[in-house]
Formats: C-alpha cells, sequence, structure tokens
C-alpha cells in the first residue's frame, strides 16, 4: 500500500473522529455467545484463528516456540478443539492460512527454502504448492470459494484459479488513465464475486501518478471505482456475496473501518473503545454483519487491542456480549460465517490463543443488508462507476478477506530481497515475535 496525499479537509474532519480516545464502551448487542479458546496442541505454545468455514472449522496458525519461525497451521474442527497441524512444504518453516471452505480445503502462503512467498494448498490435509498460480509468480493464494476456486495475486496480476487451470481476470475499461497491475484480496462463497484493487497511471498535467481503484469482479467482468481526486489510501480485507466490500483506510495517520456499496466509501460506526483510536473491518458474512478490531497501534492488536462486531445495530466490543474466563481478552476477530460465528485471536495468562464465538441457540443476527451504522455522508463523492461495458455491475462476494497479508509486531521474519510481500487476504494478524 502506497501512502498518499492527505485528503481534503472536510473528509479529513470527517475521519478524524476515529483517531480520538473515547471514556466508555459501546452498548452490548443483544445478540449473546459462548466462547471457546482453541488450544495449540501438544508441542505448542501459541495459537491464532484466522479464517472460518460454513461448518463452523477454524483454520489458523500455531507455533511451538516464542519466535516466529517456525510457524504451522493448523485446523480446529467445529466439533472439538483438539487441532490438526498440516504439513509444511519440503525445507519450509513458516506457513500460514488466508481461507478455508466447506469442504475444508485450506489456502495460504509458506516460505520456500529461499524464503519465498509461494501460494500453498492444504486437501485432505495434503499441502502442495498451487501450481497453476506459482507458474505466473510469487505470491499467495488469497481466497477459496466453495467450489474449489482459488485467488491470488501474481506477477503483479490477479489470477483466478479454475479446474486446475489459471486464468487472469480481467483489466477494467477506463475513462482516463492506464490501468497497470491488478491485486485480489478476496473471493466470495459461491465464487461468483472478487474484490481488490487496480493501480491506474493516472494523467495529471504534464506527468501523471500512480493510484489505487477499488476493482471487484462479478463473475469475472470488471468493475473500477476511482478514489478520491487527491488519492485515497485504503485496504480492501474481504467482500460477501451481495456486493458489500469491507477494509479500512487512512486518513492523517489514523486508519479506521470502512465499507463500500457500489464503490461509495462510508465509515463504520466507531465502537468507542478507550484509548484505541485505530479500527480496521476484516471480514463480512451474507447478512451484512462485519467484524474487525480496534487498537491501541495502527494493524496491531498485540499491544492493545479489542475484538468488534458491526451490525444494523452499530458496534460493539466483542468482550462484552460474552463471558471471559479471567485474564482473557478478545483481541482481534478475523473472520464470521453465515451462522455468524466469529473467530479470532485473543490474550490470555498462557499467551495467544485462537478463540471462536458462536451465537447461542435462538438468538438470530439482525435482518439481513440492513444498515449497520446510522447513515452518514459518503467518504467519496458519488462517481459514475468506470466499468467495463456490457458488465454488470460492481459486486464482490464473501471470502476470507484480506489486508495487506504482512505480519503485525515483527510476526514474520522479511523475506530475502526480490521476494514478492503476501497480498492481504486478510489484515495483519499482529501476532508478536515473542508470542505472547
Amino acid at each position: 500500500m502506497k501512502f498518499r496525499k492527505l485528503l481534503g479537509a472536510g473528509l479529513v474532519a470527517a475521519l478524524a473522529v476515529a483517531g480520538q480516545a473515547h471514556s466508555a464502551h459501546a452498548e452490548p448487542t443483544d445478540v449473546e455467545y459462548t466462547l471457546e479458546l482453541l488450544q495449540p496442541g501438544p508441542g505448542q505454545i501459541v495459537s491464532s484463528g484466522l479464517a472460518v468455514n460454513a461448518n463452523g472449522d477454524t483454520a489458523g496458525i500455531v507455533r511451538p516456540e516464542s519466535t516466529a519461525q517456525p510457524q504451522f497451521t493448523a485446523v480446529w474442527p467445529a466439533d472439538g478443539t483438539d487441532p490438526t497441524v498440516l504439513p509444511q512444504l519440503t525445507d519450509s518453516r513458516f506457513s500460514r492460512p488466508f481461507d478455508i471452505n466447506a469442504a475444508g480445503t485450506v489456502v495460504g502462503e509458506a516460505f520456500d527454502a529461499d524464503g519465498y512467498t509461494v501460494p500453498i494448498q492444504w486437501v485432505d490435509g495434503e499441502a502442495s504448492v498451487v501450481d497453476p498460480l506459482r507458474a505466473e509468480g510469487r505470491g499467495p493464494a488469497a481466497g477459496i470459494a466453495d467450489n474449489g476456486d482459488i485467488v491470488g495475486t501474481a506477477g503483479g496480476r490477479a489470477w483466478l484459479v479454475h479446474d486446475g487451470h489459471a486464468d487472469r481476470f480481467e483489466m477494467p475499461a477506463l475513462t482516463e488513465g492506464e490501468p497497470d497491475g491488478t491485486r485480489v484480496a478476496a473471493i466470495s462463497d459461491s465464487g461468483a464475486h472478487a474484490a481488490g484493487t487496480v493501480q491506474v497511471s493516472v494523467p495529471h498535467g504534464d506527468h501523471s501518478h500512480d493510484e489505487d481503484f477499488l476493482l471487484v469482479w462479478h463473475d469475472g467482468h470488471p468493475t473500477a471505482y476511482p478514489s478520491e481526486p487527491d488519492g485515497l489510501a485504503f485496504r480492501v480485507h474481504d467482500v460477501n456475496d451481495s456486493g458489500l466490500v469491507v477494509g479500512r483506510t487512512l486518513v492523517e495517520r489514523v486508519t479506521g473501518a470502512v465499507q463500500w456499496r457500489d464503490g461509495v466509501m462510508s465509515r463504520l460506526g466507531d465502537p468507542e473503545v478507550p484509548e484505541m483510536p485505530y479500527t480496521a473491518a476484516n471480514a463480512v458474512n451474507a447478512d451484512a454483519v462485519v467484524v474487525g478490531h480496534a487498537s491501541k497501534f495502527a494493524d496491531n492488536t498485540s499491544f492493545g487491542g479489542v475484538a468488534v462486531r458491526w451490525a444494523a445495530d452499530g458496534p460493539v466490543d466483542l468482550n462484552t456480549v460474552v463471558e471471559l474466563p479471567e485474564g482473557v481478552v478478545l483481541q482481534k476477530a478475523a473472520d464470521i460465517n453465515a451462522d455468524g460465528v466469529i473467530v479470532g485471536s485473543a490474550s490470555t495468562p498462557d499467551g495467544m490463543r485462537a478463540f471462536r464465538l458462536t451465537p447461542v441457540a435462538g438468538d438470530a443476527d439482525p435482518e439481513p443488508e440492513q444498515p449497520i451504522t446510522e447513515p452518514e455522508q459518503p467518504i467519496t463523492e458519488p462517481e459514475n462507476p468506470v466499468t467495463d461495458p456490457g458488465a454488470p455491475g460492481g459486486s464482490a462476494g464473501t471470502g476470507s478477506g484480506t489486508g495487506d497479508g504482512t505480519p503485525g509486531g515483527g510476526e514474520a521474519p522479511t523475506p530475502p530481497a526480490g521476494s514478492t510481500p503476501a497480498p492481504g487476504a486478510r489484515a495483519s494478524q499482529g501476532l508478536p515475535a515473542t508470542g505472547n
């Protein structure tokens, strides 16, 4: 993500509230949950939940030591808390999942023997490189749909792997500027929608500059939406089957959780957690329920963070809607499935632990597609979307979304020069190198 010029004064004022400290927690939602702390398993001391499928199976990471490597991918089944630690690629000491589909196939990234990122999948518990994507360049597999379609970014372009073949996503048609690279962050559960960004070389007087546009694909057809005239620093994390895209934006060094509907960005409500000015929306489900976090430091919950849920009743600190063991804080919500099951990372007296929140039977999420915040002025002035002629309008779907994929708090080692950082299947996990 490139940092942009600051936005106009009106937009800065609209978002500046995200950087203020607040004196009270938001009121709890009516939905109650049961909590499971997902233990790392024998020989491991750290766990973190990163993705959940339709069945409630949870994919995440475990570590046997207090250092960033080795790191393994693990799956906790919905009917129990004992994890299955998945195998590494040959000579690899690092892997991380970004998505898990209903069939239990997991996709993500691994470091090869030289420390470069490669796309990895685990099918029936067996690890292998996603060869069609790897052939196009370095980079992880960002998401997988329930039909088995995989998306990822390689060689500066977004790709779809279908039936063992990699097809390059179409470039959008633009009324100004020239499209350069594309990145895909998420794919919907159905596989019909995907979301990411397109880098555009925009004319500016006697020169041009690069700018990222929001990019959504509907059945492979692209629609691009320009950002603010002065440029808008944003990150796409996830997208649902109705076309709702979620993520974060940055204004005056303060990140805030946002959503896009038909390319128009609006800010999610502030959960009003004291000393937690930074927020990010990490995932959204079919009912437009969004989960993410508020944190003391931008994109890092390890040194202060709370898991947050946004729905029709507004934002809520998830620590207020579940009975917590002593010393446990839910720090980040990473994903949510259609049934409202939420997974993420918690701080405990024993160290970092994956968690899974399951709605109590009889409670229901708010009606689908209700506004999740009180209406505000959109962050961007609505423009006619720059769309591929004849292509459907901007829709995107739900996957396990994504951010820049770069571990926070020194989570992972820096790959060698020339390697490609992981594009965001979801926001950085904020796991400290110490594992505390």
